[in-house]
Order: structure tokens, then sequence, then C-alpha cells
């Protein structure tokens, strides 16, 4: 009989491997069919996709020259109609025509009738002579004809000796010449050139075909000139000159062997060609692409490797199917043999394993029950459940087996069971009911766990009540707890501390009477809809005239059948934490106003740096006491001031040093009085009264700005409820010794007096004593961070001075500050800045990003006798200074610029000739210092705007080593 069912299961294995090979073998036939065909659809693809590139890019390179064509041609009818006018509206049009393609014009040039340029967009080429060029002699017989010249080295370009590289300094870099006769009334007058260089449009239009394609790119000239191939080094050489095994070297056969209309296409060995002709005036070039058949093929094999991955793993799983069934069979056999295993650890459990039959007698029972009862398993089997429970229990036990049995699920309960020796164990039970094959109960199994340890735990729980209670008396957290009515039943010792509340005085009493919490509706304590407890959510208390400011959690208090009894709340004090959040808030927004200023700065003084420029030089040109000379003289103060402005901001944004100065603050008083009188509410009147004949001081403009937006500030809060009147007056006093008595660390002597007074509520003594104190205020949190008057005591006295205050409840207070008056005659004064201006002759390599300073620097330095060589971009600087580094005697470099900052170019240069003394100019920079730059070989560092007698003399005393 085994070997019939051996030789059965024999014969199913092989049906299920032989049914799998089969649909293997189908699915295998059917990848092949399909890779045949997208082979042919990827050919015919790949084909027509490099056909249309090529088209595309031929119209698009015959669309660029048409519209060079066309502003060729509006040049020579304006100079034709103007009869040859060279002026301002030529220059503005020759800009205009080459600022639209910068890289690809270089250089605009107008000749006149023997052959000189009139105007170039390159000053360098103006009176060059062109007379002798094939360009000229071309144009000059030849009425109303353009020519594009063939491609051209750089060194055959345009323009006197050196000039070339002026405009293409590309070595590799092709050029050409696009030029037209200027005719008036069939009279030759000159010519219209425009300079080309290749290499812009190339990759403009010529990339535009290869950048979707693996294959090469390239345009040839009507002689075989390569002007374009992704292989740098063919460009400008010939097709004749490629070795035979050169692909591109196949391109004219190509060509002269198709009449069928371009672009045409051929395969040459492993390549695949496509190729246009297009004409350019009265040139003919030819445009296309070399691919190779080896990228289709590549792409032909990776879809086959695809498939076959496929196939396999297909495979893989048809015979995997198979070994499964196989395997499916074996644990059928396995299983039942497992069935005693699990019956060996049921025994070996801790817990009581029992089943019982519709009566209630044991027909199973694990060996655990002799060790929990003390009855051995033989004695309980065919009894009754019930001779082992304690009395008490046989009642409610017999009752959950029935209900049991009837479908009802029955909860873990706990109940006694009866040692042999009459002792009681606790036990959890954990019962279900036995099902047959019709899903019927047939009787009752179950768990049963001694936990005679849990409940001595229970009691030890239980005996740790008041440990706990005392524990909830310690903790560092107020707390409390609510009936469902909101009386107070628990008041812990904390919670006296942070309120101030006696236990005594709030039991019983409605939490929000007794506490007038600001959240007290929202708090969602008795929500019966919000199960989940509220953590950490802030509010505040109003305790006996005191605002305490906490951080609560809450959650119901609920009773063993879940139903709300009260509430518990637990708190903290976090009155002085806000407060420190809201200075350190404060502080954030002071850093990111620093960032702002700095920008702000950097930007202001590139705006100024042309006006002071500018109006120095026009100055310069003008007779003393002219009043042209007397009006800029004024645009000069005006810009100094902003200037001054520009320092404060830094000052401010604290990027900048406080310097102290001889400074006459009545203008500062105005400004800041200006500045309030827009930003407080009409109902408080300002009244000033400022001698204008008061003397000066020694001090800091923009501290002296902080102290009177920081003293009227509090009077504006002061008196912001009910308005009132905010007295500023600035007098010269003088102090004795007698006066100076009240006033400690001041000298007698001469003081110029500051008062600050206000018609607000005043203040008591106890807080007029503590006002200077850091981080002390009586405002709201979000009003005031305490650092105002601290801060304004700090700057009073490092300016030697002294504060004082006066103030009472209802009757306003008043703020004197003292400064000690300085005597402002002997003292320098600005002299005139044009005396004694030192002049040089040196060559000045100057690099700024902004073209407006560069002309603008360049103007002035040439003023002051110096060769310029002005420069926008870093880099082009960098190339300049590499190829003629004894050209340069100085270098002058901005700070701020896109791809190479003025210090990094500094350590390029100087790596390049260690000896040259290089100047650095910032409007304004994070990162560089004065400090900063002489550290990495920097010479002097000189903030924008410059002032062209300092100017001149940091030059010099860099040239000079002094």
């Amino acid at each position: 009989m085994a070997g019939v069912k051996g030789t059965h299961m024999l014969k199913k294995k092989y049906m299920l491997i032989s049914g799998g090979t089969l649909v293997f073998l189908c699915f295998v036939i059917g990848v092949l069919s399909v890779t045949l065909n997208y082979v042919k659809l990827n050919q015919e693809w790949a084909l027509r996709e490099l056909k249309e590139q090529v088209k595309a890019g031929s119209e698009q390179l015959q669309f660029y020259f048409k519209s060079l064509r066309s502003d060729l041609i509006k040049i020579e009818r304006y100079m034709a109609n103007n009869n040859m006018k060279v002026d301002e509206e030529l220059y503005g049009y020759l800009n205009f025509v080459r600022s639209d393609r910068p890289n690809a014009i270089p250089a605009i040039l107008i000749l006149d009738a023997n052959g000189n340029v009139v105007a170039s967009t390159n000053p360098s080429l103006v009176q060059s002579s062109f007379r002798e060029s094939e360009y000229f002699k071309n144009i000059r017989h030849s009425t109303n004809k353009v020519y594009l010249s063939e491609a051209i080295a750089v060194s055959d370009l345009p323009g006197r000796s050196g000039a070339a590289s002026t405009i293409i300094k590309d070595p590799l870099d092709l050029g050409f010449v696009f030029y037209t006769g200027i005719y008036s009334k069939g009279v030759f007058k000159g010519a219209v050139l425009f300079v080309l260089r290749g290499e812009p449009f190339f990759n403009r239009y010529s990339m535009s075909i290869t950048k979707l394609t693996s294959g090469a790119g390239f345009i040839l000239q009507e002689d075989g000139r390569i002007l374009f191939q992704r292989d740098v080094e063919l460009r400008g050489g010939f097709l004749s000159d490629l070795p035979e095994s050169s692909e591109l070297s196949k391109v004219n056969g190509l060509l002269e062997k198709s009449e069928e209309e371009l672009p045409v296409y051929d395969t040459i060995g492993q390549q695949m060609m496509v190729a246009s002709k297009i004409r350019l005036d009265n040139q003919r070039w030819t445009i296309g692409i070399l691919t190779s058949t080896s990228k289709l093929a590549q792409k032909t094999m990776t879809l086959i490797y695809t498939l076959s991955g496929l196939v396999v793993f297909l495979g893989v799983i048809v015979f995997g199917l198979v070994f499964v069934l196989i395997r499916l069979d074996q644990a059928r056999n396995a299983l039942r043999g497992s069935e005693e295993k699990y019956r060996r650890l049921v025994e070996t459990i801790t817990d009581l394993v029992f089943t019982l039959d519709q009566n209630g007698r044991f027909t199973y029972i694990n060996p655990k029950v002799e060790r929990i009862t003390g009855h051995p398993v033989q004695d309980l089997i065919g009894h009754s459940f019930t001779e082992i429970l304690a009395p008490e229990h046989i009642e409610s036990t017999v009752d959950r087996f029935r209900r049991g049995l009837s479908g009802e699920k029955i909860s873990i309960y706990e109940v006694d069971l009866i040692h042999k020796d009459g002792k009681k164990i606790p036990v959890e039970l954990n019962v279900t009911s036995l099902l047959d094959a019709d899903n019927k109960p047939i009787g009752r199994t179950g768990v049963a766990r001694d936990i005679t340890e849990r409940k001595q735990t229970e009691e030890s729980l239980r005996k740790s009540e008041a440990k706990s209670q005392l524990i909830l008396q310690t903790i560092p957290s107020g707390l409390f707890t609510v009936d469902t009515d909101r009386k107070i039943t628990y008041w812990n010792k904390e919670a006296e501390k942070i309120t101030g509340l006696k236990t005594k005085e709030v039991i019983g009493k409605n939490c929000i009477e007794a506490l007038d919490c600001d959240d007290c509706k929202g708090c969602g304590l008795f929500d019966k809809k919000a199960d989940e407890p509220l953590y950490e959510k802030e509010c505040v208390l109003h305790v006996e005239g005191k605002k305490i400011i906490i951080s609560k959690n809450t959650d119901s208090l609920k009773d063993e059948n879940g139903q709300l009894v009260g509430g518990l709340v637990s708190f903290v004090d976090i009155t002085k934490s806000k407060r420190l959040e809201a200075q350190l808030l404060q502080s954030q927004k002071m850093e990111s106003i620093g960032t702002l200023a700095g920008g702000i700065a950097h930007d202001f003084n590139n705006i100024l740096l042309p006006i002071i420029g500018y109006t120095e030089m026009a100055m310069a040109e003008m007779p003393e006491n002219s009043t042209a000379r007397i009006e800029l003289e004024e645009v000069i103060k005006s810009s100094n001031r902003a200037k001054e402005l520009v320092l404060q901001i830094l000052t401010f944004s604290r990027n900048h040093s406080k310097e102290q100065k001889p400074l006459e603050i009545q203008s500062v008083i105005k400004e800041a009085l200006k500045f309030l009188r827009v930003s407080i509410p009409t109902t408080i009147e300002i009244s000033q009264s400022i001698d204008n004949e008061c003397g000066a001081v020694m001090g800091n403009p923009t501290q002296i700005h902080q102290i009177l937006m920081n003293l009227c500030t509090n009077a504006y809060h002061a008196m912001e409820d009910k308005g009132g009147v905010l007295l500023v007056s600035l007098a010269n006093v003088h102090l004795d010794a007698e006066s100076i008595a009240s006033y400690p660390g001041l000298n007698s002597g001469d003081y110029v007096k500051l008062t600050i007074s206000d018609t607000g509520h005043g203040m008591e003594k106890a807080v007029k004593d503590r006002i200077f104190e850091p981080y002390f205020t009586t405002k709201e949190v979000d009003r005031g961070t305490g650092m105002g008057l601290s801060v304004v005591h700090g700057i009073v006295t490092s300016h030697n001075g002294y504060i004082t205050v006066y103030s009472e409840p209802d009757k306003g207070t008043t703020f004197n500050v003292y400064l000690p008056r300085i005597d402002m005659r002997g003292m320098e004064t600005e002299a005139d800045p044009f005396e004694s201006i030192q002049m040089g002759d040196e060559h000045i390599l100057l690099v700024d990003d902004e073209e407006k300073n560069v002309h603008m620097l360049r103007q002035m330095l040439e003023f002051l006798g110096y060769k310029v060589t002005g420069q926008h971009s870093s880099l082009d600087a960098l190339e300049a200074f590499r190829s003629q580094p004894d050209k340069f005697d100085l270098v002058l470099t901005d700070m701020t610029m896109p791809n190479m900052t003025g210090d990094i170019l500094a350590k390029e240069l100087m790596g390049i000739k260690p000896d040259i003394p290089i100047i650095l100019l910032s409007g304004f920079s994070q990162k560089m210092s004065e400090e900063k730059a002489r550290a990495i070989g920097i010479r002097e560092y000189i903030m924008k705007p410059v002032v062209m007698s300092d100017f001149a003399k940091t030059i010099r005393k860099v040239l000079d080593k002094e």
C-alpha cells in the first residue's frame, strides 16, 4: 500500500514539473518575437529623431544670421541717411544691437570711405585702418551686398596689433566678419563690420541638435574647414587633413553622392551620419550629427537583457511553485508530528491549562495543577471544577460557565481555589469555548494563572499610598484636584508656594473663583468628548493682584466604572522663563535686523560711491567760490551725512565699532523726535526746548540716538492710555563741587543736560529703585524685555556721564542725562578735499562687478594721473593679470563679487606675483574686516564710499610702501 502511494506521489510531481516547463517555453517564444520587432522600430525612430534635430538646428542658425543681417542693414541705412554722422544716437543703437548678443558680437565697426574706423563699440579700434583689408576691398566695388567672411583665427581679426586679443580672448575660438558697404545715391561712403565670435552661437544653436543624442554634432565651412566639433582640437582644421580612419572625413562623400532633399543620412561602418547644407549669404555651411550605431545596439541589448531577466524570474517562479506544492504536502505530514510536541509544551508551562465538557467535568488538565492546588491530575479528571473552587465563588463561576457555553464572551476574572491543605489560592481565569466541526460548543477550555504574588504586590501598593501622598506634596509642580462641580478637593504644597494661597483657603472653593484663570472656559477638563489629557497649555492666573504665567497639564478623573468623578491639574510657574524667552526672541530679532542692516549698508554704500566720486571730480573742475561749486559742496555734505547714517546703521546692528567723536547732539535729538512724531499717537503732545548754542560732547551719534529712543519710548508707554505731554529739553549747565555731591563719579565742570519728562502714571519708589537693573520690567511679557533702561545706563556711563530719575505715582517721570561738555576750539576742522591731493602715474588693475563703480573709479584714478585697466569680472581680471603680471603696479578690487570674491582673488594674484600690492574695497562684508584683510596679505582695506583725497592718500601710501 505504501509503494502504491509513493508511485502516485511521484507521478504527481512529474506532471507539475512538465506543466511548468511548457508554460515557461511559451513565454520565452513570445519574448523573442517582441524583441525582434522592437529592434526594427527602435532604429527607424532613432533615424527620424536625428533628421528632425539636424533640420531644427539648420533653421535656427539661418534665423540667427537673418537677424544679424537685418541689424547690419539698419545700421548701413542709418549712416547713409545721416551722411556718416557719428553721434550719441549712433552709439546708443550700436550698443543696443550688441547688448542682445554681448558675447557673440565683441565689436561693431564703422569705416569711412578711406577704410579708417570712425566709430566702434570697442574704443581701442577707433582710428584703425582697414584700407588694405580683404573686407574693405570687397565692399568698395559691390553695391548693397552683404558678405560673411570665412572663419578666421583670433590673430587674423580686424584691428591694429594687439587689438584682436581685446575682442576675443580664447585662442581656440574662431571668428567671422559680417560686413556690407554704405552707399548714398550710388556713392561709396564707408562700411559696417560686425566682428562675430563663433563659439557663443555654435554652442547656442549647434548644441541644440546634439544635447538630446549621444552622437557628435559638427558644422563645416564650404571649403571643408571644421567650424564646430565636440573635439576642440579639431576646430579650425580641414576635413582633408583628417586621416581616413576618422569618421568625420566621410561627410563630403555622403553629401556629394546624395541628390535627395536634405537632410541626408547614411551608415558608415559603425557610424550613422545625418547632415544638411545651409546658405548664409555668400557662405554655404554643412551641419550634422555623427552617432554610433552601437548605441542603438546597446539599447536593444539592454532590452534583451531585461527581458531575459524576466524570463529567468518567471522560470524561478514556475519551478518555485512546483517546489512549494511538493513541500506543502510534506508539511501536512510534519504537522501531525508536531501536535505531540505542542502537547508537551502545554505541559511544561507554569500556568494551569484545562478543558471541561458541557457538564463542567475536567477532560484534560496539565500537571501544574498539582503544584498550584496540591491535587494530582488523576484525582481531578472526570470531576467537576466546583470541587476545587472556594465556596463563595462557586455560584458566580457556574453562571459564567453557562453563559460562556451559550456563546457569550466572558472577560478575565479572578477566583480563589482551595488547596489540598485547605488554604485559598487566588487565580486569574481566562476561559473560552471549545467548538466542534459545525462550530457548536462542546465544552470550555482555559488557563488559570496563580496571582498570589500579584495580590501581595497590590497590598504593598495600598500600604504605600501614604508615601505617594507625601511625594505629591513635595513634587516641584503645583497639583490640585476638583470634583464635577469644579470645587477644589486637593491642594499640594507647591501649589501654595506658586499662588500664595493656603490649602484651607481653597479647599471647597470653585477653582475659577479661586484662581481666575484666563483659560478656564477652554481648559477641556470636563469635556466628555476629549478622552486624551491636555499637556503643557499656557495660561495666566490672576491671584490677589498678581499675574502668574503657568504651564498646566489637565486630565479627567474617573471611577472604576469609567464615570467622571472630577479632574486633575498640575502646573508649574513659567513667568521667569517666559520673560527670558521674550528676551531671547528680542535678541534674535535684533540679530535679524543686524543682518538686514548689513545688506542695506552694502547697497547704500555702492549707491553713494558714484555720487560722491562724480561730485568731487565735478568740484575739482569748478572755480573756487563759484555758485556751482558751492552747490556741489552741499551735495557732498548731504552725501557725507548719508555715509554717517550708514555707519549708524552698522553700529546699531553691532557690525561697526562705537567710535566717539566731537558731537553737537542737537541734530540727533531733532532727528529722533521727527521719527517719534510719526510713531506715537497724536494724543501725546511732543514739546521741545533745544538750546541751539548748546555745547558739544565727545559721543557716538547712534548711541545718543538710542538714549533718546529708549527714554521717549518709555514715556510713550506711560501715557499710552490717557495721553499727555512728552517734553525734551537740552541746555548747558555747570556743576560745582556742591552740586556733584549727589552724582557719584562726576567731576565738577561744564555739562550738557538732556531732559526727558512725561505726564504719565509715574512709579512707586520700589519700582524706581530697580529700573536700571537688567531684565527688570513692569510691562507685559510681550511689551518689553527689561533691557531698555539698562542699556541707557550703560551708554551714559560709557560717555562718562550720569543719569537721574524723579517720579511719583500719578505725577509723571523725569530723566536727566548729564554728559561732559567739550571745547571745540583748537580741534581739527574739515580740510578742503582738493588741497594736496597726491597724484601718481602707475598702472592699476581695477576690479568691481558693478559697471557704474568701475566707470566712476576709473575716471577718478585717471584724474589722479594713473593708468587704469578696468574689469567687471574677477575671473577676467585674474586671466588678465596672469597673462601680464608685470604690467600692473597695484590691484584695487571689490570684496563682494560673483564667481570669486575679492579676498580669494587677492590670494590668487599674490600666488602669481607675491609682491603685488592689493587694496580691498567693500560696501560691507560680514566675513571681512581690516584685521582679516591684513592677515592674508592685503595692504589696505577701504570702506565705500571713498573720498578722493583719502583715496589718493591711501593709494600713495601703499605704492610708496609707507
